[in-house]
């Protein structure tokens, strides 16, 4: 599937057609959910930005159909790609809420909400990793798997709360 994708994004630089984009498009959407989140992010997800100039209305409306598709199927994002959203996604999608055809902006009005909950989603994640390192770093069990309060409770309140925080 690696491969198919990396092909799908050559050729979707190089289609002239409307069809030939759309297909290319819907294509690489399929392929790359079977792919890792890091050929998502270092190689399609630039490819459906670019796509996002696209003269026909229809292909910018697609090409952030799949964004948000691509970007909320991502698990993780490495810690040198944390600001993907900030830094990349956000100021590509400026223009789009000042689109002349009032379908792209509907698209992007449905999904800038999955993509703020997908960046939210990812902040935690990265944010829970820190304080897990942090507590790792200082001897000290979370007690907790999956839960990010625990974690940031137990950060802050280590140094006044002692082992009695960690019960459990």
């Amino acid at each position: 599937m690696v491969l198919l994708s990396v092909l799908l994004c050559m050729l979707l630089r190089g289609a002239r057609l409307f069809e030939s984009k759309r297909a290319a498009l819907a294509l690489l959407v399929k392929t790359s959910l079977q792919c890792d989140d890091e050929l998502r992010l270092q190689c399609v997800v630039p490819y459906l930005v670019t796509m996002l100039a696209d003269s026909a209305s229809a292909i910018r409306s697609m090409a952030l159909r799949c964004l948000v598709r691509v970007m909320c199927d991502i698990r993780v994002i490495p810690p040198s790609d944390s600001k993907v959203f900030q830094d990349y996604l956000i100021p590509s999608l400026s223009l789009l809420p000042n689109d002349v055809e009032e379908a792209v902006r509907v698209e992007y009005s449905l999904g800038i909400a999955r993509l703020a909950a997908a960046a939210h989603r990812h902040v935690m994640r990265l944010q829970h990793g820190v304080n897990r390192e942090a507590l790792a770093a200082a001897g000290v069990s979370d007690g907790v798997d999956g839960g990010g309060a625990g974690a940031a409770q137990g950060a802050e309140g280590t140094p006044a709360g002692g082992a009695g925080d960690n019960v459990g």
